[in-house]
């Protein structure tokens, strides 16, 4: 609905329109290769299209006179597009997103390290620059996970520039539907300084979160604040008189409610923790009985003998030392259930269960392990150089930096930064 929209409101005038590519890579600024580690998102702009040269086109009806709707709904003045003295854009977008876990060289990724993700997707924007504030919205479609085709394009950059091949793609989130939205409002309070509030809603981000922005340097009165990256994207710069060159500086802080490119505690996989902890249980001096318990929750589901020997040996540790684990009766009657008539699923989702309920050793060389978590309170600072050109052609390169967006324990780097590019040309 909203691509037909923006297709009917396009129009062939030449004063506005544009393409514009975004590059975004944590190599930029340093040799990092981990978390937000790529993204790549082009874009097409054209201004919006008039019904006639008096009724505006509103994205909820065509055509609509002043005197058919309210004088007070200001929530139908927001959403009416080139209104005179406006500027009013419409534009589709195609990007890919990837994310990493700390060391991209190790197959088994840590339940406390961050998965690997990727996110693809493609959209339509509507923008509007009016009396000193910025409206922005995106709506998009895309995939998550391995439709996402996240190693693939990795794998081949890598090969390109010849580094080190991906190896923990098998940890990455599962494939689903990925339907978004974009939200932002900006507002100048002078030509140098702004704020920002924005949100994000749908399958793959919850979120909401301010700002603030600052410029110094030689730009045009009443020119908006530049996007500051594929997360901040905004418009791309009007056209202008002279050449505008400035440092910029954003920053935000926001709330992260979803975020279904990280799999909370890990994916609770049996045979990616056997890889993980084998070694580290064996050769732990931590209680044996804990080592013991976790050895055998460990163990791949299966119907070898082996396998059952071990899952008596498990009930019999719980329902004998039942001040180690939590519940043990009730978890016990419903493993042994669970492995004689469940499915591999449920049985998996209990033993994971299990694992989170054993107490912690008495020392750090226990069987212990940390569980990744979202990061709920997260913040972005971006500072940047753009320059743009009478002619059409403009250009932006920033730096952006935060804490990780999942809380980093047990000696994972907990700090992250990336560099970004954008570069644009006018119609």
């Amino acid at each position: 609905m909203l691509l037909l929209f923006l297709l009917s409101s396009a129009t062939s005038i030449a004063a506005d329109g544009g393409t514009r590519f975004f590059w975004e890579n944590d190599a930029v600024f340093g040799d990092s290769d981990r978390y937000y580690t790529n993204g790549m998102r082009f874009e097409l702009w054209f201004p919006a299209g008039q019904v006639n040269a008096t009724k505006p086109m509103s994205l909820f009806g065509s055509g609509l006179s002043g005197s058919s709707m309210p004088k007070k709904d200001h929530w139908f003045e927001f959403w009416k597009l080139n209104r005179p003295g406006c500027r009013s854009l419409v534009g589709f977008s195609f990007g890919q997103t990837m994310f990493t876990s700390s060391n991209i060289r190790t197959p088994v990724v840590s339940s406390a390290d961050r998965n690997y993700a990727a996110h693809l997707y493609l959209g339509g924007m509507i923008y509007e620059s009016c009396a000193g504030r910025d409206i922005y919205l995106e709506l998009t479609i895309g995939a998550l996970g391995p439709p996402a085709m996240g190693e693939q394009s990795q794998t081949l950059i890598h090969r390109l520039i010849g580094s080190p091949p991906p190896q923990g793609w098998d940890d990455q989130t599962p494939a689903r539907l990925a339907v978004q939205s974009h939200l932002e409002y900006r507002r100048r309070m002078t030509d140098s300084a702004g704020w920002l509030l924005f949100g994000r809603a749908g399958s793959v981000y919850i979120t909401a979160g301010a700002g603030i922005q600052y410029r110094v340097g030689r730009f045009e009165r009443d020119s908006s604040f530049p996007g500051t990256g594929m997360f901040h994207p905004a418009a791309p710069p009007a056209p202008v008189n002279k050449t505008d060159s400035y440092l910029f500086l954003e920053s935000t802080a926001f709330l992260q409610f979803m975020d279904a490119t990280l799999r909370e505690g890990g994916d609770g996989g049996l045979d990616r923790l056997y890889d993980e902890n084998l070694l580290r249980i064996l050769g732990g001096t931590g209680n044996q009985l804990e080592n013991s318990l976790i050895w055998n929750l460990l163990v791949p589901t299966s119907n070898r003998r082996e396998t059952q020997l071990a899952r008596h040996h498990l009930i019999q540790q719980l329902h004998l030392h039942p001040e180690f684990i939590q519940h043990p009766g009730g978890m016990a009657q419903a493993y042994r259930l669970l492995t004689n008539t469940g499915g591999t699923m449920a049985t998996d989702a209990l033993l994971w269960d299990l694992v989170k309920a054993i107490r912690p050793s008495d020392d750090s060389d226990g069987a212990s392990f940390p569980l990744r978590a979202p990061r709920t309170v997260q913040t972005l600072t971006t500072i940047g150089f753009q320059y743009s050109m009478p002619g059409g052609l403009y250009c932006q390169i920033a730096l952006s930096t935060g804490p990780s967006d999942f809380l980093a324990e047990n000696g994972y780097p907990t700090w992250h930064r990336w560099g970004s590019f954008q570069v644009g040309f006018r119609f």
